[in-house]
């Protein structure tokens, strides 16, 4: 669920959306309150990385990231990024 008033596309690139944001699906729950970046192959979602962690929970400015059983949350290929993957078994 998003509302796409005030949205940028970008393109090659995505859509940034400025009002509010839900998603839910496999790795978790994302609402974002101040922007996500949503890319154009509408997989990946981008916002500010995380200022604070607690319990499967990650938060920003403007935003709240709940991972679901399974997933987790970790450091991505460049220094600062992050990423949802399923746990190993």
């Amino acid at each position: 669920m998003f509302d796409s008033r005030g949205a940028v596309a970008i393109p090659d690139l995505g859509t940034v959306y400025f009002s509010e944001f839900r998603f839910a699906g496999a790795p978790g729950t994302l609402e974002a309150h101040s922007g996500v970046l949503v890319e154009t192959n509408s997989t990946v979602r981008r916002v500010p990385a995380p200022v604070r962690q607690k319990d499967g929970t990650f938060a920003g400015d403007g935003w709240t990231f709940k991972t679901a059983p399974g997933w987790v949350v970790r450091e991505g290929a460049r220094r600062g990024d992050y990423e949802v993957v399923q746990q190993e078994p």
